[in-house]
């Protein structure tokens, strides 16, 4: 099992940040082992997700299907990514501080299914440590 829990303080608006991060197509912007999207339904965040990584000498590729299984506008948003290996969920929470700021808390959780889902729990583990900073600054990026 793969747990991670982090936030950002960022001085936007928390309805500007609603409308920008609803749009999945930035997941490649955030994470770069996505390869490519393709969006299914737009209103209900449904879609296909191509990964590509390295797990020791092989560099896998695997589809995904992604979807919202709950939200509240500019609140927060549940999603679940699914693959054959392993199964993700990720929280995210809005809280507005004031009417410029607004923290993002982001929780991912997710469960192995095979020795390949167990690698890939490790691999992603250990891209969602060594790449904070970065996802942060990924983050802040795309909703400025």
């Amino acid at each position: 099992m793969i747990e991670l829990e982090d936030s950002i303080k960022i001085d936007i608006p928390i309805e500007e940040i609603w409308n920008r991060f609803y749009n999945i197509e930035l997941l490649p912007e955030i994470f770069p082992e996505i390869e490519k999207v393709e969006v299914i339904d737009r209103e209900n965040y449904r879609a296909y997700i191509w990964f590509k990584t390295k797990l020791g000498i092989t560099t896998l590729r695997l589809k995904a299907s992604s979807e919202i299984i709950e939200y509240k506008e500019n609140e927060f948003i549940i999603s679940r990514v699914k693959s054959k290996h392993i199964e993700i969920q990720i929280e995210f929470v809005f809280t507005k501080i004031d009417n410029n700021i607004t923290i993002i808390k982001y929780r991912l959780a997710g469960e192995a299914k095979d020795i390949i889902g167990k690698m890939l729990e490790n691999k992603l583990r250990k891209l969602l440590i060594n790449n904070r900073d970065k996802i942060k600054n990924s983050l802040i990026k795309i909703l400025r």
